[in-house]
């Protein structure tokens, strides 16, 4: 069987950004080191996106940029 992929599209305003998801985190803030750059305040990253094993671990460090998943908002 053939090692499927998760790629997570990002849009905002007439922008999009397409990135597969796998073992190495996806970082979203303002630090120069994030891949997703949001924010422009503390804390430097925002959140954190991550594929482990067969699940998609999803990490919130700000509580003011809640992750919207199917209508319902998560902060933590």
């Amino acid at each position: 069987m053939s090692k499927l992929k998760f790629e997570l599209f990002i849009t905002s305003g007439d922008k999009q950004l397409t990135v597969v998801v796998d073992e190495k985190p996806i970082l979203f803030g303002c630090a120069p080191n994030c891949d997703v750059q949001i924010g422009d305040d503390e804390p430097k990253i925002k959140a954190m996106i991550q594929k482990e094993g067969m699940h998609l671990n999803v990490k919130v460090f700000d509580v003011k940029f809640p992750v919207n998943i199917n209508g319902k908002k998560y902060k933590s």
